[in-house]
Formats: structure tokens, C-alpha cells, sequence
């Protein structure tokens, strides 16, 4: 399927999602999904950038509130009406996190596929060795050792071309971001840096395009739920 990568992606990550990973509240998984987004879409990078020049000290200073619909738009206007001229710092400089960056390559079949430079700590082995295991039809699936959150899983996973997941619903959140290639569902076409954020809400069946395989990081806080009458069977047996 065409894809105009110029375009960058057209998923985002969720705006309090942004705030807190500049004030290095987010937990590490989810921490690790946004510096991997930020490195293929150059509109939550700048943004970053920007939380990172100077949101973030002035988040340090006040007591933790919930997050109004437009917390962003607020935090930039202060910072325009307080004229801040801090130094920019580079969007992913965290403890425990790498400066936000592409340039590693992950061969993969005929040709060769970038990856985000945040992912590269996680991985257990070379790119080119990973260890993928089995995980149904089509699927293939690592579990990358990310934090340590009881119940988070960080799952690296590749989907064949034009195969499909089996129809799910989910526990609880899984957020997913698409390294490469890119599938489609009930909700519409992802692409590389594209972000899916799927509750319980969401039963769906995502199906990779024919033109490739799908690559994706996930990041889930409880286990998927197969439906339909094929799916709830195989529940025991099916681990994701």
C-alpha cells in the first residue's frame, strides 16, 4: 500500500503523554514508546523540544493535577508570556532513555529496516538474531525486559504480509506504535511512527498490508481478550 512518508505520521501520541514524559513521570515502557514515536514523527519531536526547554522546570514546581483537555496549549502560553529563553535540550534525555535519534539498521528480507535508536538498548540479542517466537498464525512475537511493572508487557511483534491478528478485544490499554511496514482495521491505515492506543472499548482484527511485513512495539498493562466463537477456545492457549 502507498504511503507518502513525507507526510509523517498521522497517529499521535496522546498530548499528557508528551507533558509527563518531558517531566519524567512516565513509567519506562511507555517512556521508551514515546521516544520511539518522537523519532519517526517530527511534530511530537518539536514538541517535545519545546517541554523539554522549559515545561518541564515549570511543571517541577507545582503540586501534580489532573490534565484538562488543552494542559498543552496553557503550558506553551505561559511559557510565550514568560518569554523563556532556556537552552533546548534534546527531546528523550532521560534517565535510562537515549537521545531520540534513527540511525540504526535492522536487515530484514530483501532489504534493510531503521530502527529508533531508543529501541536498540532493549533488544536481547544482534537486530539480525533476534529471537522470535511463534505466537499464532502470521505471528511472531519478543518480550523485551522494559521496567518493572508488575503486569506491563513491552512486546516486540511482527506480523506476516496480509496476515492477520485474530479478532481481540483488551483488558486493559495497549499502546502500539508502528516501526515498520503497516496494517489496517477497523479504525483505519497505520504506518511507521502511526500510534494506536486500544482499551476495552476496541475489539478488533488488525490485518498487515500485502506489501509487507508489519514491525510494532506494544506496550500492554493487561493481557488481550480473543472473541468471537473460534477466539474464546483458543484464550487458554494464545499468550499475548
Amino acid at each position: 500500500m502507498e504511503h507518502h512518508e513525507t507526510m509523517g505520521p498521522q497517529h499521535h501520541m496522546p498530548e499528557a503523554w508528551l507533558v509527563d514524559y518531558a517531566a519524567g513521570t512516565l513509567d519506562e515502557a511507555n517512556a521508551l514508546l514515546v521516544a520511539c514515536h518522537a523519532a519517526l514523527c517530527p511534530t511530537c519531536r518539536e514538541t517535545l523540544r519545546l517541554l523539554d526547554a522549559t515545561g518541564g522546570a515549570l511543571l517541577e514546581d507545582q503540586a501534580p493535577v489532573a490534565l484538562a483537555d488543552d494542559a498543552l496549549a496553557a503550558l506553551f502560553a505561559r511559557i510565550d508570556a514568560e518569554d523563556a529563553a532556556a537552552e533546548p535540550a534534546r527531546p528523550g534525555h532521560r534517565p535510562g532513555h537515549q537521545t531520540v535519534d534513527l540511525d540504526a539498521l535492522l536487515p530484514a528480507g530483501d532489504g534493510t529496516l531503521r530502527l529508533p535508536r531508543p529501541l536498540l538498548a532493549y533488544l536481547p540479542t544482534a537486530p539480525q538474531d533476534l529471537p522470535w517466537r511463534w505466537n499464532g498464525p502470521g505471528v511472531h512475537v519478543i518480550d523485551l525486559a522494559v521496567g518493572r511493572h508488575p503486569g506491563t508487557r513491552t512486546v516486540l511483534m511482527k506480523i506476516g504480509a496480509g496476515r492477520a491478528m485474530p479478532q481481540h478485544t483488551h483488558k486493559g490499554t495497549e499502546a502500539l506504535m508502528v516501526l515498520a511496514g503497516g496494517y489496517r482495521d477497523e479504525s483505519g491505515d497505520f504506518f511507521p511512527g502511526d500510534v494506536a492506543i486500544s482499551t476495552g472499548e476496541v475489539d478488533h482484527r488488525p490485518i498487515a498490508h500485502d506489501d509487507g511485513e508489519c514491525l510494532c512495539l506494544a506496550v500492554l498493562d493487561a493481557p488481550i481478550s480473543l472473541t468471537g466463537t473460534v477466539g474464546r477456545l483458543l484464550n487458554p492457549f494464545i499468550r499475548f
